[in-house]
């Protein structure tokens, strides 16, 4: 009798795993594809100029490289991080649209780190602005993170990005970051 419950169960747990993919791969995100956008941004961009400033708290930094696919993935990680386009995130942004932009914002009593992410489109329906505000607190600290990112629209190549950021964690003094990105040939 133990051997049929324990086959039901580990049936039942297989059967739950094949629908639960199969809703994965049937997925069709209702928002922009803001990861799928930066990954492909990421390819066309390798062999460009990176000129990005860094500033952390009272220290600066200047750097120019030229990165390859993975690095701009990695520089650009912050918008592929804002991406919206998650099965538990199907309802939680109420959008508004015209037919120049698209904001999502977080619905009130919605459970999500980006708080809002707003696209502003050329004529051509590409995109020419993207920003994202991402949030989080608790008892113990606070962070906000403001990104934007600017769309050429000769070449619709990534041009420049900004990320600003401050964190304050009980205690201690507040953190602030900005990371400052324009791209060249």
């Amino acid at each position: 009798m133990n051997i049929k419950i324990v086959c039901i169960f580990i049936l039942a747990v297989l059967a739950g795993c094949q629908s639960e993919e199969v809703n994965k791969e049937g997925f069709d995100p209702p928002y922009f594809q803001l990861k799928e956008f930066v990954e492909g941004q990421a390819t066309l961009l390798h062999g460009k100029k990176l000129i990005k400033e860094i500033q952390f708290d009272s220290s600066n930094e200047r750097v120019e490289m030229i990165p390859t696919e993975e690095e701009w993935l990695e520089e650009l990680d912050f918008f592929v991080q804002s991406d919206i386009n998650k099965l538990s995130l199907v309802q939680a942004y109420e959008v508004v649209s015209d037919e120049n932009e698209v904001v999502y914002s977080l619905k009130k009593g919605e459970k999500s780190k980006v708080k809002s992410l707003k696209i502003e489109f050329f004529e051509n329906k590409k995109p020419s602005k993207i920003e994202f505000v991402i949030g989080s607190a608790n008892t113990f600290y606070t962070t906000n993170t403001v990104g934007l990112l600017l769309v050429d629209e000769e070449t619709n190549l990534v041009s420049k990005f900004e990320v600003n950021g401050k964190q304050k964690v009980v205690f201690l003094d507040h953190i602030s970051m900005s990371l400052k990105g324009e791209i060249s040939n």
